[in-house]
């Protein structure tokens, strides 16, 4: 989930519109002080209705007028697709808490996933069938080693991610740890990220950074 600025969907509303969070397929809005979380194809009681969502951007329609919303700024509906995905894109990312935890849609090497900040985990953790869905080959790549997790010691595999992305946040060659079996059952978000950018508060939000 990433935290997008404020916006005014469609021109002849007075409906105010808050993007708090992306996931895939889903959305986090805040609508005249009220929240709403829509699936695509939802409408809200006050008529936006979400088209799309991912981790890069939401697609609202009101009163028949559609628009992008990438993260951090939006966007004209007039630009096409590649217009907006070669959008450059911020330096920052502003999480902000859902059901009690700090969640954010990202990408591992290009394909999209759900992160949970995990600041105890050591490393960007994910289970075996999640690897195996991105396309890591973590038993030929990967040194095994036996970890301790919250549920008790385990075989893992450790990685170098070529890029980790959360919002407007990449990094590169990033240390994971594959997890026999299905736990985590989301992708952790641990320090072998975290602690390679500037992390602080925002009010009830995490603030992101790229480090100078």
């Amino acid at each position: 989930m990433v935290l997008l600025g404020q916006v005014v969907v469609g021109a002849a509303s007075a409906a105010n519109v808050v993007v708090l969070g992306l996931f895939n397929e889903s959305a986090v809005l805040r609508v005249d002080g009220k929240l709403r979380k829509l699936a695509i194809g939802q409408t809200t009681p006050e008529g936006i209705r979400l088209l799309d969502a991912n981790s890069e951007y939401a697609v609202l329609e009101q009163d028949g007028s559609r628009q992008h919303y990438p993260v951090g700024r939006s966007v004209p509906a007039s630009y096409s697709v590649a217009e907006r995905r070669t959008t450059p894109t911020t330096l920052h990312t502003e999480i902000a808490p859902i059901d009690g935890f700090y969640r954010s849609a990202g990408r591992i090497n290009g394909k999209d996933v759900n992160f949970i900040v995990d600041t105890g985990a050591t490393w960007v953790s994910l289970n075996s069938a999640e690897a195996a869905r991105l396309g890591i080959d973590y038993r030929a790549q990967g040194q095994r080693r036996r970890v301790e997790t919250a549920m008790g010691y385990t075989d893992a595999y450790l990685v170098s991610l070529e890029r980790v992305a959360v919002g407007g946040v990449e990094l590169e060659n990033v240390e994971a740890a594959v997890l026999e079996g299905t736990s985590p059952s989301e992708v952790l978000l641990g320090m072998s990220f975290l602690k390679r950018v500037n992390l602080q508060s925002s009010g009830r939000a995490l603030l992101l950074q790229h480090r100078p």
